[in-house]
């Protein structure tokens, strides 16, 4: 399983994005054949929490073990296990706060 290092993300009144993928303008870039150059986005939203979509991946989004449709929003809670192609990530949280400047902070994924 990998733990991911939050690189800069983008930020709004109405939430935040982070996108994952192979390329290199990824918010997360993931070095991994199996994963597409924009594979997913987590987002925060603030009526609706942290969630994942995927971005009509070639291999496909999990999240325990789960299969995410198309554009499709997931909600994510500490601990969940997200699948991006063949990779399995561990997804933590490191603060409880509810403000999206608060999502600004995470450190791992």
């Amino acid at each position: 399983m990998t733990n991911l290092l939050h690189t800069p993300s983008r930020s709004t009144e109405s939430g935040t994005v982070w996108s994952l993928g192979r390329s290199s303008t990824c918010a997360i870039a993931l070095d991994n054949p199996s994963v597409s150059r924009c594979h997913a986005v987590i987002g925060y939203h603030p009526d609706e929490g942290l969630y994942i979509s995927d971005l009509n991946s070639s291999n496909g989004t999990w999240v325990n073990r789960r299969r995410v449709l198309p554009m499709q929003r997931i909600p994510l809670q500490d601990g969940d296990i997200v699948r991006l192609g063949t990779l399995d990530i561990e997804f933590f949280v490191s603060s409880t706060a509810t403000a999206p400047s608060a999502f600004q902070d995470i450190t791992r994924f």
